[in-house]
């Protein structure tokens, strides 16, 4: 049961991210797992969920069929009407490609043609992405904090960073950290976002700290106890990783022995559920009504690094 003194009082309503952040949350664990990634050009308003609007229902309902973990998320049109792009993993990143499309049947045609393709083989080459991406949630009909703070950062992106690449787009999940992003080529979402920690992901340039108390995940990472891992060993290594990490869990109930095999090191790192933390409900009174979440833990036991024969 969560303490009631972590709970807001019943006359405030704060923001959700807000009352995360001042909880000291750290968002690790919780970002998507997926090898795919497709945006799709729609005007807003948005519904709740975007991905149920008639422009792109049938192009979600034949990406869910796909055998590829994959994701679609719309975005605020980037050049003309429609158009759709996709984020493919290719080991340890991200490779962009391009669509253009006249109509809402366009659209469809092209996200089946991407479901329906193993990796690479939708027909067209990879586009080189020569300037920093970042997908930033800006659904404000999903969520207060998005639409406030996802806008917010959005717009100085676009205003102060004229160089970077960026999509304004429907939920990514994680609403109680915003200002959240996903930045590409690397497929790391990150959390309680500003303009310097976009600065810092552009330059290649994070530190420790803002992977250990920022990032949520990496998105060649299942969700939970492997993303904690890989980005403990990530925090472990103090460097970027060159190659894509290989990942093993045994996991026991809340517990999870985990090992991340990545540049000729093996780290391993044990990895919990902890505090039991409230998630409350955007600019309700006491934050009303409350959910539960836990906020994982882990501890490095040590690396190993392989030997030539």
């Amino acid at each position: 049961m969560v303490s009631h003194l972590l709970l807001p009082d019943v006359t405030d309503a704060p923001l959700c991210s807000v009352f995360t952040k001042s909880l000291g949350v750290r968002p690790a664990g919780t970002g998507l797992s997926l090898d795919r990634v497709v945006v799709v050009a729609m005007a807003t308003p948005w519904p709740k969920p975007a991905v149920g609007a008639p422009h792109v229902k049938a192009a979600t309902a034949a990406l869910a069929r796909s055998a590829i973990a994959s994701r679609l998320f719309t975005a605020e049109p980037w050049s003309g009407e429609y158009g759709v792009e996709l984020y493919e993993r290719d080991g340890l990143g991200f490779a962009a490609y391009r669509w253009p499309a006249e109509t809402a049947e366009d659209v469809t045609q092209v996200v089946e043609r991407i479901a329906g393709a193993a990796h690479g083989a939708h027909g067209m080459a990879p586009i080189e992405v020569s300037v920093p991406t970042f997908l930033v949630c800006t659904q404000g009909s999903h969520d207060r904090c998005c639409g406030d703070m996802g806008v917010a950062l959005a717009a100085q992106i676009e205003a102060e960073r004229p160089n970077y690449r960026l999509r304004r787009v429907s939920h990514t999940g994680g609403h109680r950290f915003a200002p959240t992003f996903l930045a590409l080529p690397s497929g790391r979402m990150w959390a309680y976002a500003d303009l310097a920690l976009v600065d810092r992901v552009a330059a290649n340039s994070v530190t420790v700290d803002d992977l250990r108390m920022y990032c949520r995940g990496w998105l060649g990472a299942p969700t939970g106890f492997a993303q904690v891992a890989e980005l403990a060993a990530r925090i472990e290594a103090g460097n970027p990783f060159l190659t894509a990490p290989l990942l093993s869990v045994d996991a026991q109930g809340d517990m999870a022995h985990c090992q991340v095999s990545v540049d000729g090191v093996t780290t391993h790192v044990g990895v919990r559920r902890g505090r039991e933390v409230p998630t409350i409900a955007c600019a309700s009174p006491g934050g009303q009504p409350v959910k539960i979440a836990r906020e994982f833990e882990w501890n490095v036991g040590g690396t190993e690094r392989a030997t030539m024969e």
